[in-house]
């Protein structure tokens, strides 16, 4: 990406500044009971935007979506692999895969691929199965921050979709192949400009972050009893998205405030930060394995250098 073109008086030479970024996938490994990660080891070894997405339920491989294609595409890596495989090679743009509970579907949202046009206006969520064939529509819905799915790791539990409406993040249940079923859960929140949710392992809670909305603090609900709390954070604290610890005890997210970095967050609000990129490295996507032993992430780094073109 070009920028900050100057041309020298006399018209001969021109300068520019070439930036190169892109969004690495990342994992690292657990310790003391989730306090510490290890060393973070890169997954992908492609110059994209990589973001993950969920994993396999074996914990042995990731999804996530990338650009590296041209559009955005589904890709699945397994940990000891380099090269990533396309789960489904189709015409659309393709983003934020993840297994149905039962581990039989890959569901992720579709939309029409554009080139320089406007955004759509609507997306299809698809079910992809496992063990190959083509992919379906579960249902439709609007492009926008309360728009999300997420679906817990326990077999037996269901996945849930959001949607706003009249002051109201509005949560209902989600199957693979019946589609959207009861409501299960809503609360009071103003017209979201920006909005995370993720779900516990057992499907029991669900954790809200937004930089807009809930500024400081996340909020969790409790569908089985229509109950929430809101969970405080330190001063100048902003989540970008979060993920729940295998056991359900904490949440792992990532924060921006004069830099960016991963931590760990109690329910009591006790924190821990776990790693620490400082003011360059954008931190986001925490996903926790479904046998709590690793977390992968994306990490965005960028590459700027300045060309001088002559007789141009």
């Amino acid at each position: 990406m070009p920028y900050s073109p100057t041309v020298s008086s006399d018209g001969t030479r021109l300068s520019v500044v070439k930036v190169h970024v892109r969004n690495d996938v990342y994992f690292a490994e657990f310790q003391d009971a989730g306090t510490r990660l290890a060393s973070p080891k890169r997954l992908t070894l492609s110059e994209s935007q990589d973001f993950p997405g969920g994993w396999t339920p074996g914990s042995d491989a990731i999804l996530f979506a990338s650009n590296r294609t041209g559009r955005s595409q589904i890709f699945r890596q397994r940990l000891d692999q380099d090269n990533a495989e396309p789960v489904f090679d189709g015409p659309d743009d393709q983003s934020q895969p993840q297994m149905s509970p039962d581990g039989q579907w890959i569901l992720y949202w579709s939309s029409p691929y554009a080139v320089g046009g406007a955004p759509p206006a609507k997306e299809r969520l698809m079910r992809l199965p496992v063990s190959g064939g083509s992919p379906e529509q579960v249902l439709e819905a609007g492009v926008g921050p309360a728009f999300a799915f997420h679906c817990p790791v326990r077999p037996g539990s269901e996945c849930v979709v959001s949607h706003w409406e009249e002051g109201q993040l509005i949560l209902n249940s989600l199957d693979a192949v019946g589609g959207q079923g009861k409501e299960i859960a809503r609360t009071k929140l103003g017209a979201p400009a920006d909005l995370n949710w993720t779900i516990s392992s057992d499907g029991s809670a669900i954790a809200i972050s937004s930089r807009d909305q809930l500024r400081e603090k996340i909020r969790v609900l409790y569908p089985r009893d229509s109950s929430e709390r809101n969970i405080s954070l330190p001063h100048g604290w902003s989540i970008w998205n979060a993920d729940w610890s295998a056991d359900g005890k904490a949440l792992f997210a990532s924060v921006q405030t004069t830099g960016y970095f991963i931590a760990r967050v109690e329910l009591d609000g006790k924190t821990r930060v776990l790693l620490d990129r400082g003011r360059v490295h954008w931190l986001g996507y925490p996903c926790v394995s479904p046998d709590g032993r690793y977390l992968a992430f994306s990490e965005q780094t960028y590459e700027s250098n300045a060309w001088l073109l002559e007789n141009f």
